[in-house]
């Protein structure tokens, strides 16, 4: 389904609202950078909100964060909305764009939106979160290369997150599987 003709900008209390009766373990946020979403003659049917980085990168204003994406269900709509809020981020001048799942969800519009896990963040008293990340298109060294520690070869940046994506996404499967094992 083609979203483009019904991609709209949306103030807060309307992303808000959206979130409140829509999104399955959020609250609403309280403040924003901007918001997106996509409205029909239904009504809206998902929304995608960035603010400044809520970790130690909020100091960096070269970094945005994605904080809510939520839809009605419709198929193909939070990859729509990723791309599209990841593009402005990158338009409004931002070199790295990040969002955070849990890890028991999915994350397939994140895949297929080509974002990278960077890692997982350990907070205190809580589940950890996973760090997913992309990189500005037009800022990316064309020559990057990662020493690999174990083989001592020399692999391009790009090929190394992308192995780096499929190793913690092999093991949050594995992690997903031994939760699913116990019963609680």
């Amino acid at each position: 389904m083609n979203f483009n003709h019904s991609f709209v900008p949306l103030k807060l209390a309307e992303a808000q609202a959206f979130v409140a009766e829509h999104h399955r373990h959020s609250k609403p946020l309280k403040r924003h950078r901007f918001s997106i979403g996509v409205k029909t003659e239904l009504g809206i049917k998902g929304i995608a909100t960035v603010d400044n980085c809520s970790s130690s990168w909020a100091n960096r204003h070269d970094h945005m964060e994605i904080r809510r994406v939520c839809t009605d269900g419709t198929k193909n709509l939070a990859s729509f909305l990723l791309g599209k809020a990841s593009m402005a981020c990158f338009c409004m001048g931002a070199k790295v764009v990040f969002t955070y799942t849990k890890p028991y969800e999915a994350c397939s519009s994140l895949l297929a939106d080509n974002w990278d896990i960077d890692g997982v963040s350990h907070r205190k008293g809580h589940m950890p979160l996973i760090r997913w990340m992309k990189e500005s298109p037009w800022e990316k060294k064309i020559e990057g290369v990662v020493l690999n520690m174990e083989t001592g070869a020399r692999v391009p940046r790009d090929q190394h997150r992308k192995n780096k994506t499929s190793r913690m996404l092999k093991t949050l499967r594995a992690w997903q599987d031994q939760v699913q094992k116990v019963d609680f």
